[in-house]
């Protein structure tokens, strides 16, 4: 995840949990405005770090969140196995 830093002082006393309840719960409720949503192999490092096989996919997600006035807030990049993986797009 990467913030803006004009948000640091909200994350100074971040101690662990959900962040976007976090977040919200001092004011800043976050939306998410933007996601990209892809698959890729993971490279002979990543494969080894997460114990899984190199020809097994991965499904990433990059997301923008803004806050209120529509700044954006936070971009955050995920990677997680895509065998193991479930979407569901709802209104």
């Amino acid at each position: 995840h990467c913030y803006a830093v004009s948000r640091s002082e909200l994350l100074a006393d971040y101690q662990g949990g959900s962040l976007r309840r976090y977040l919200a719960d001092k004011g800043l409720p976050l939306t998410r405005t933007y996601s990209l949503i892809g698959a890729r192999l993971p490279n002979r490092e990543e494969a080894a770090r997460r114990l899984m096989p190199r020809h097994a996919p991965w499904r990433t997600v990059l997301t923008r969140s803004r806050d209120r006035t529509g700044q954006p807030v936070e971009l955050a990049q995920s990677i997680s196995r895509a065998d193991r993986f479930q979407y569901q797009v709802a209104p």
